[in-house]
């Protein structure tokens, strides 16, 4: 893997799941 190719796939996979925990989070309050 190439560093850009580990960038974009951070930016595919875990940005979305980051966003789905923190909307699941501000549920629970």
């Amino acid at each position: 893997m190439t560093p850009a190719n580990i960038t974009l796939i951070t930016n595919v996979v875990v940005l979305p799941v980051f966003e789905f925990a923190s909307d699941e989070l501000v549920q629970k309050e």
